[in-house]
């Protein structure tokens, strides 16, 4: 990259001396630049495709519905059983617990990625 590379998307072309071989040419973008002070250069930092960061945010999501589905669900259930006078079994507070703590960490990644 040269040092005054600015953000934006660039067009490489390179064209063959031949007629036996074809001209190929790839785009790339500068996302972001930032001066460091030792090299006094730019380093670029690369972003996720939007298809896939939109792909990894749906199945971020669809987990963090599974998760949170579950917590509601479980808790829901232990308290119906306290209402009629039964006791919850105790690997139902066992699956709700590993329920918040997977749903509550998947949101916290879905949110920093989003």
């Amino acid at each position: 990259m040269p040092s005054d590379a600015k953000p934006g998307t660039y067009t490489v072309l390179v064209k063959p001396k031949s007629d036996y071989y074809d001209t190929k040419s790839t785009t790339f973008t500068v996302v972001s630049t930032t001066t460091t002070a030792s090299s006094g250069g730019w380093s670029v930092e690369p972003k996720a495709p939007p298809a896939l960061k939109s792909a990894v945010n749906r199945f971020l999501g669809l987990l963090m519905f599974i998760g949170w589905a579950v917590v509601i669900g479980g808790v829901v259930a232990a308290a119906i059983m306290h209402v009629i006078g039964k006791e919850a079994p105790q690997i139902l507070g066992r699956v709700i617990v590993a329920a918040f703590i997977m749903a509550f960490g998947v949101t916290i990644i879905w949110w920093i990625t989003s």
